[in-house]
């Protein structure tokens, strides 16, 4: 089940992150019309699926593509191979709330199309893609500097295109999207990973030509069909 998202002027969303301080979903518009939409916007969604647009001063023309809130309700803003990270302030109890939190952070270009907040250790982790090869990344929030953890390999389809879509569960596992083969893969606890490691494919969707991802990182991915449970694994 699913609800569409809609709305006058939409625009394109994307960038996109679960906010738990508001039970929200928020991206940047990259592109759109109207009085209130703009190439500096946010958009957040309820379950209604009717985006609401703000703008929010000093962030780059074209929007972003990479995107993830943590648990204070900081949405960290980036574009692929771009050396800056712009930190958004989207906790409504907030006195910053809905301001460029200063300064923006500069970072090391990086080959990724999504990245996931994880809660376990409070860095935020991607994937990039180079080719056929893909590296593990691990990004501080605080001071904008990226690691790489290691090469990710995977069966066959894991080599074909970009994993635009990024999530984390309470695990700390994270789940990416290849825009290629439509495959969703799973990594495992990446607080824990050091070096090389694999992924294996946790299910199989349809390609897309742009895809995005999010979560409630404090939640977890049913291990199977059966009902419903508390238990990540």
């Amino acid at each position: 089940l699913y609800t569409d998202i809609n709305g006058a002027n939409s625009g394109t969303i994307n960038a996109v992150g679960y906010n738990v301080t508001d039970g929200h979903v928020w991206g940047s518009v990259t592109n759109g019309s109207g009085a209130v939409i703009g190439s500096d916007s946010l958009a957040r969604i309820g379950e209604d699926g009717i985006p609401r647009h703000f703008v929010v001063s000093g962030l780059y023309n074209g929007g972003y593509n990479v995107g993830t809130i943590d648990n204070d309700g900081v949405l960290y803003l980036y574009s692929t191979n771009q050396t800056q990270i712009f930190r958004v302030d989207v906790n409504p109890t907030s006195p910053a709330y809905l301001t460029l939190l200063a300064p923006v952070l500069n970072t090391t270009a990086m080959d990724i199309a999504d990245w996931a907040y994880n809660a376990i250790d409070g860095m935020i982790y991607g994937v990039g893609t180079t080719g056929t090869t893909h590296n593990l990344y691990r990004i501080n929030p605080t001071t904008g500097s990226r690691t790489v953890v290691g090469l990710v390999t995977g069966n066959a389809a894991f080599t074909n295109g970009a994993f635009g879509a990024a999530y984390m569960d309470a695990s700390g596992n994270l789940y990416v999207g290849d825009n290629t083969s439509g495959g969703v893969f799973k990594i495992n606890t990446v607080h824990n990973t050091i070096g090389n490691t694999t992924a294996a494919l946790r299910s199989q969707g349809s390609p897309s030509g742009g895809n995005d991802g999010a979560m409630n990182h404090n939640a977890c991915i049913k291990p199977n069909a059966g009902r419903d449970t508390v238990v990540c694994i």
